[in-house]
């Protein structure tokens, strides 16, 4: 545990993550002297291990020499900028000669590091950490103004951004929804019964009124709210509160009446055979999209984001068999509650697949589903319009009636998954179905059933091309069994 103090407070040090991961060397002559003589690969910073705001910033140093430089620095915080380290440059090694600025006047520290020891030096740093009000600056990580917004921006900023992939909607919940209310109020006044509980039920009643005016609010916007503000207080009490702070943020019964319903929508044969008309007619890589999010049953985001180097012409499974034509949508980045796996292509889903244009293939990331190939494709709400307004005109036109009045389900597009796993249900057994859709087994054969299932999943996808081509193109009775059948 680090006991360690502050120089200007004499109190114990919180203990620091970012401090903790610092390379940390007792910085003598024997250390120091061979980055002067060779020229590092890179640079790098190294902490001297007695005094907390010493360092020495390790540089290749110019191209025309050999040697590498050596500069001691203090590291130090601003007040009206905290959490962003400033560092003060003293001087470089081995010269022995250390300035810093003092009210103006340039104050100089001789120290001969080379052949004494650091101890001179570090009393200069201590001297100039303790005396940080007359040069205009703070060592410690000062703590922010109560102020609720300057914490949401950087909760968002330190946690979020870092740690999320999703902290774009984070940061979104958290200004729409609790920062108009509360951004002047400190963060630490806030209670539970006074403040955040009404103003919750505000949002799950739709009687929220935003800054246009318009009403928002719903359970489920409730209950996100509650859920970001509660790692919102965590993250706070754990860095930066003071000793006696509490998390305002209970335990509550109205969560549960706040629990949206799970989605149960999904297509029917009908709804099938439409979608994949309109997919025929409308082009373009948004309907190649919703085909192949069908047909192999992944997470729509994650097929939109499918590269053509992810798709592997075979690979070997556990126990030597060879699998052809799969895609393999892993990343180090995937989230620990959503388990990806390997996903063997049938053939009508490599058919999908191809006849997507390749977008400024020399320059672009290979991605199969875009508009420049640099990135991912975009705005899908505009593209899922587009779909079905030709869905509903297609169905219009085979039940002879106005696009207006036809009767219309809306769906959306992580309707598909389950569409899909309802599909492979009739097709094949319910363990090789929620393998197909990467789901995470129970705890104890999650744990001990390491096989990949690949030739099963194989078969499977087989099965659900086929079925899905029967219900594209259904099969037409000949005259002759028709009237066979009628006499």
């Amino acid at each position: 545990m680090d006991t360690r103090t502050d120089a200007a407070t004499s109190r114990p040090l919180r203990p620091d993550k970012k401090r903790a991961a610092r390379k940390t060397e007792k910085l003598t002559k024997e250390l120091l002297d061979p980055y002067t003589k060779r020229r590092p690969r890179e640079q790098k910073v190294i902490w001297d291990d007695e005094e907390t705001g010493l360092c020495v910033l390790i540089s290749p140093g110019p191209k025309h020499k050999d040697e590498g430089t050596v500069t001691f620095r203090v590291c130090y915080y601003l007040r009206d900028d905290p959490g962003k380290p400033r560092y003060l440059k003293l001087g470089r090694y081995p010269d022995g000669t250390y300035t810093y600025t003092r009210e103006g006047q340039a104050i100089t520290i001789k120290c001969d590091a080379a052949r004494a020891s650091m101890k001179e030096l570090r009393t200069a740093v201590l001297f100039i950490r303790c005396n940080a009000k007359d040069l205009g600056i703070d060592p410690r990580r000062p703590r922010l103004t109560g102020n609720f917004k300057q914490w949401v921006d950087r909760f968002i900023k330190e946690y979020a951004e870092p740690n999320q992939r999703s902290w774009s909607e984070t940061k979104r919940i958290l200004e729409l929804y609790a920062v108009p209310d509360w951004q002047d109020r400190d963060i630490e006044q806030l209670e539970w019964k006074k403040d955040i509980s009404p103003h919750l039920s505000k949002l799950a009643t739709g009687k929220y009124r935003a800054s246009n005016g318009k009403a928002l609010g719903t359970p489920s916007v409730a209950r996100s709210v509650r859920a970001h503000l509660v790692t919102l207080f965590n993250w706070y009490i754990d860095e930066y509160s003071s000793e006696k702070f509490r998390s305002p943020m209970v335990s509550t019964s109205k969560t549960k009446k706040w629990k949206v319903k799970a989605r149960e929508r999904n297509l029917d044969r009908d709804e099938l055979r439409i979608l994949w008309a309109a997919c025929d007619q409308v082009g373009g890589p948004y309907p190649a999209l919703v085909k192949t999010a069908l047909l192999t049953g992944q997470r729509f985001r994650k097929v939109g984001q499918m590269q053509r180097r992810d798709l592997k012409e075979r690979v070997t499974t556990m126990d030597g068999t060879v699998v052809r034509h799969v895609w393999d949508p892993t990343r180090p980045s995937d989230p620990e509650n959503k388990q990806v796996g390997v996903v063997p292509l049938s053939k009508l889903a490599r058919q999908v697949i191809e006849s997507v244009p390749i977008i400024d293939a020399d320059r672009g990331q290979d991605f199969v589903f875009t508009y420049n190939g640099r990135k991912p494709m975009k705005g899908w709400s505009k593209c899922k319009a587009r779909l079905d307004r030709k869905m509903r005109a297609l169905l219009a036109e085979e039940k002879g009636v106005d696009p207006a009045t036809v009767e219309w389900k809306p769906w959306q597009a992580r309707d598909l998954r389950r569409t899909t796993r309802t599909m492979l249900s009739r097709l094949v057994s319910k363990d090789i179905a929620e393998h197909c859709l990467a789901h995470v087994p129970p705890k104890i054969e999650g744990t001990y059933d390491r096989y990949d299932y690949l030739p099963e999943k194989r078969a499977a996808f087989e099965r659900l091309a086929t079925e899905l081509d029967c219900i594209i193109n259904p099969p037409r009775r000949s005259t002759r069994s028709r009237r066979s059948r009628a006499s």
